[in-house]
């Protein structure tokens, strides 16, 4: 045992030292009042406060931006999937629109030619180098004979060629 304070003298005298200026505080602090030696002891327990605050400060610091980490990464996650789902219902709800905006133009074309207009749905298409063909749902029995204007929203785009009791077929 007698090596182990040869070998560590500096650091025992710097402990005791320590502790009785910490017992100096402590007696001054409790009878309230200050002496002479307040300046030394509060300089010398202000360095080791220090010391043991920064360390602490740094380690709970630490630990703290490594828990927030985690949760902006738990919380990019979840963001990210709400993000895929907001942009599909976003392009379906563009693409809904779109259709809105034809049905409105055949709504309003409609109105503008109703008495000797018949509005069919366009149910299959054939085109050629130098034609294009469109089959749709209604015939004769609709009132569509051969040779008929055919007009969309956008003009006129062809003419009757041939007709069925009910699908009929028109050409541009």
């Amino acid at each position: 045992m007698p090596g182990f304070f040869d070998k560590n003298r500096k650091y025992i005298a710097i402990l005791a030292l320590f502790l009785l200026l910490f017992w100096l505080v402590t007696i001054q602090v409790k009878a309230g009042r200050f002496t002479l030696l307040e300046r030394p002891v509060l300089a010398v327990s202000g360095f080791f406060e220090r010391i043991i605050t920064g360390t602490y400060n740094g380690i709970t610091g630490t630990v703290r931006g490594y828990v927030l980490l985690v949760r902006t990464e738990r919380q990019n996650r979840r963001l990210a999937g709400e993000l895929g789902t907001l942009r599909l219902e976003n392009q379906i709800t563009n693409e809904l629109l779109s259709e809105n905006e034809r049905l409105r133009a055949a709504l309003g074309f409609m109105k503008l030619n109703p008495p000797a207009s018949v509005t069919v749905q366009v149910i299959g298409r054939d085109s050629s180098p130098t034609s294009s063909t469109a089959t749709v749902n209604k015939g004769s029995l609709a009132g569509i004979d051969r040779d008929l204007a055919v007009v969309t929203p956008d003009g006129v785009v062809g003419r009757v060629q041939a007709v069925l009791p009910k699908p009929r077929v028109c050409s541009s």
